[in-house]
């Protein structure tokens, strides 16, 4: 998976999604985004891959970062969890989440929380709470820990109220059931191992009803919040950057090129005209600007 054309590796911040249907042979394709001081969206690889795994996000990613010569500082992918055990390979990498996959998921959640027309106020209030956190920082950075425990409690009374936590979850917002993945320097058949039994589980909470797993939602979010609640997340250096929506957007540029599904040579030729269009606009000169000390 070399990049499309080799470029030199200044952008710090990174974006990676991938999609469906791109090609005749099942292929999950992957772009992998940057921006340019200008703003404007950089493609700096792509990945084909057939299983959505650990150890093929781990290839991905490794192939990546040796093409450009470097790991970014942070990389923001959605919430899946083959995606963030293969970045937790690379400890030198800001894993971050994507704002807007954790809106839709939200959105899914609140109504398991508040169901019925009788509680649509108070789902409403909670949407707009969480959506706080999401979005806005605190002016104090020392107290934001304390600040979001604050108003995350705020949250847990509204949705008790509505929907009392199921009493095999307990109200204990840990990370026991959120998947952890091994250190950095456990083998890659170990943190397989670990993605494969967290899977297992995951499989073993289909049959719950809507409200356990809005709860068990609700407790994953809480363990993960330096990865997506904006008081923590503006701590890193992103340049604007809280989503992987650059990366869908080149998925969805593709897609409207090809009207069927594609070969690996047409798609590859896509992927070219779509750069050539981009050095056209002197974006490579942006890519290898080099900010002042």
């Amino acid at each position: 998976m070399p990049p499309l054309q080799t470029v030199s590796f200044l952008r710090q911040v990174t974006a990676f999604d991938t999609t469906h249907g791109t090609n005749l042979y099942e292929l999950k394709l992957g772009c992998l985004t940057g921006k340019d001081k200008q703003g404007r969206t950089i493609l700096l690889a792509v990945s084909l891959i057939k299983q959505e795994d650990t150890l093929s996000f781990k290839w991905v990613f490794a192939e990546f970062f040796k093409a450009m010569g470097s790991e970014p500082t942070i990389m923001f992918t959605d919430g899946d969890v083959a995606m963030g055990a293969a970045l937790r390979m690379f400890p030198a990498v800001v894993h971050l989440l994507c704002i807007f996959h954790m809106g839709k998921n939200l959105e899914t959640h609140a109504q398991r929380l508040f169901p019925g027309k009788e509680n649509k106020s108070s789902k409403d209030q909670f949407v707009k709470k969480f959506k706080r956190l999401m979005y806005e920082g605190y002016s104090n950075v020392a107290e934001a820990a304390d600040k979001f425990d604050a108003d995350w409690n705020t949250m847990m009374e509204m949705v008790m109220e509505a929907t009392p936590c199921p009493g095999d979850l307990g109200i204990d917002l840990g990370e026991d059931d959120v998947y952890q993945p091994c250190e950095a320097e456990a083998t890659a058949e170990d943190d397989a191992a670990a993605t494969i039994a967290f899977q297992k589980r995951k499989v073993g909470r289909k049959n719950k009803p809507p409200a356990w797993l809005a709860w068990q939602w609700l407790k994953n979010q809480y363990a993960i919040r330096y990865k997506w609640a904006r008081a923590f997340v503006i701590q890193n250096l992103t340049f604007s950057t809280f989503s992987t929506q650059r990366s869908e957007s080149w998925h969805a540029s593709l897609k409207r090129w090809q009207k069927l599904q594609k070969r690996l040579l047409q798609l590859c030729k896509m992927l070219e005209l779509k750069r050539a269009e981009m050095t056209d606009r002197n974006v490579e000169s942006s890519i290898r600007y080099t900010p002042e000390p």
